[in-house]
């Protein structure tokens, strides 16, 4: 709920600038959150969604995929973490 709920504030999923994301985690901490799309975000638009990550996490890394799988299961997973594995 915590990145649905920033991106939603932002209006990126309402305004169809993000179909879908994924907060991928490999250190405690950081995040790179994995955005689908046809384009990137604005200049504008990425600081400021890399601002208010910051507030939460220590390095924000936002990166951009036209296709984000899913799992081995079939079900596409929002937030993955890697930590301790």
């Amino acid at each position: 709920m915590f990145f649905t709920d920033i991106l939603g504030e932002l209006n990126f999923i309402e305004n169809k600038e993000i179909k879908r994301f994924q907060a991928f985690q490999v250190k405690a901490g950081n995040v790179e959150l994995r955005i689908e799309s046809n384009s990137k975000l604005s200049i504008v638009n990425e600081k400021v969604l890399e601002k208010v990550l910051s507030q939460h996490f220590g390095k924000v890394v936002i990166s951009y995929h036209k296709k984000l799988n899913e799992d081995s299961s079939g079900k596409f997973r929002y937030v993955v973490s890697e930590c301790g594995s």
